[in-house]
């Protein structure tokens, strides 16, 4: 291990990946790109690691995880959070060896085979999709201004504190107990948000288009409402028959969708009702329980409640 006087010299310290998916990937990049040195991979396909080496130079593919457990200071678990203490219970590590894992709704306890051999264990979670990313200077981007949520302590802690410092973004400490709270909304806002944008371009093929035709016509206006969100906040940036009290329109489009993709129905019906306290707060109370009452009446039709 590279200690001075108690403390880590974080740049020299050699970093290994057993894990070479986008998460690894992408987190291998940047650091690779903020000058740490990246030196060792596995994964579960060679072929994997193999692909991650060769995007970082000095780093090697190794066909086995034990070979970059042997060989690093600090060593990243990017692999399936199912996997994850299955991983550190079938590796030997060295006391006051560094080892991280990348879970997000994970908490220490998934290390703990590591911790009784006495590593040093914690967690770096970065709040981003590394999907599309191939090089250092793109993950660097895509870091840039992004949380991490980071649990660790001693010299580990102040590394992945110091690591996300230089990859641009900050960090944050998640209690044990938030952990799962925590990764539920990242994947609200980011898988769940693919897949609503998806079943929307989805209702272009009832219309006798492609849902490509529909990804192109969405992507400026979906852009644009992030974009405002950031700028404007939730209140300001939300528009759409549910907070312009149009209760009218909220039932055409009930009965569309009833009609002609039923089963949408119910995804349509949970986002109307999340948006109901912006309603309120935008055309006032007595109108937003109109509307409210328009969705429960929908909700109550026989089939839907089913859909």
């Amino acid at each position: 291990m590279l200690f001075l006087g108690g403390c880590v010299v974080s740049k020299r310290l050699s970093i290994g990946f057993i894990g070479a998916g986008i998460l690894g990937k992408g987190l291998a990049l940047g650091l690779a790109g903020a000058g740490y040195r990246v030196t060792a991979a596995a994964s579960r396909s060679y072929e994997s690691a193999q692909e991650l080496a060769s995007l970082v130079e000095g780093c090697r593919a190794e066909a086995e995880p034990q070979a970059v457990a042997s060989s690093c200071d600090l060593v990243f678990i990017t692999t399936p959070d199912d996997v994850i203490t299955e991983v550190a219970a079938s590796l030997m590590w060295s006391p006051g060896q560094g080892v991280a894992h990348c879970s997000g709704a994970g908490t220490l306890d998934k290390l703990m085979p590591a911790t009784r051999q006495g590593a040093r264990c914690g967690s770096i979670h970065p709040l981003q999709t590394f999907a599309g990313v191939t090089t250092g200077r793109q993950s660097i981007e895509r870091m840039k201004g992004i949380t991490f949520a980071i649990e660790a302590h001693g010299w580990l802690l102040e590394t992945l504190e110091g690591m996300a410092k230089d990859l641009g973004g900050r960090s944050i400490r998640i209690k044990p107990e938030d952990r799962v709270l925590y990764h539920t909304s990242a994947v609200m806002a980011c898988g769940y948000l693919a897949a609503l944008v998806d079943s929307a371009a989805g209702l272009w093929e009832r219309m006798g288009l492609t849902k490509s035709d529909g990804m192109r016509a969405l992507e400026p206006i979906a852009r644009a409402t992030l974009e405002n969100l950031v700028k404007l906040g939730t209140q300001k940036a939300v528009t759409g028959p549910i907070v312009r009290g149009d209760v009218e329109t909220v039932r055409r489009h009930m009965e569309a969708l009833s009609e002609r993709a039923p089963g949408l129905s119910t995804l349509y019906l949970a986002l109307a009702e999340a948006s109901l306290p912006l309603a309120e707060g935008r055309v006032g109370g007595a109108k937003a329980r109109e509307v409210e009452a328009a969705l429960s009446e929908y909700m109550a039709k026989d089939g839907v409640k089913g859909d």
